[in-house]
């Protein structure tokens, strides 16, 4: 059977790694995504995505994911508004 889930990554306990992205500044789970502009954005995406993909599931930190669930709901977001535009 095909999963479905748009979050298929487990909610793991504190990754070292990710801890340490949070606690330098590089990354803020309470950034407001729709104040970037698109390329910002998606250069935001991509970066966010690869850390998830390169991070063991076991060492994903809750922080992390819920980073990435913020930015692919802004992604849809945008990606509505441009559908019904072009309707």
């Amino acid at each position: 059977m095909l999963d479905l889930n748009p979050y298929p990554f487990r909610w793991a306990g504190s990754g070292a790694a990710n801890q340490a992205l949070l606690k330098a500044g590089v990354m803020d789970d309470t950034e407001d995504f729709s104040k970037l502009d698109d390329p910002e954005f998606i250069a935001e995406r991509r970066r966010v995505r690869a850390l998830v993909e390169r991070t063991p599931t076991d060492e994903q930190s809750p922080e992390l994911l819920r980073q990435y669930q913020a930015i692919d709901a802004e992604f849809l977001r945008r990606a509505g508004l441009a559908w019904a535009a072009a309707q």
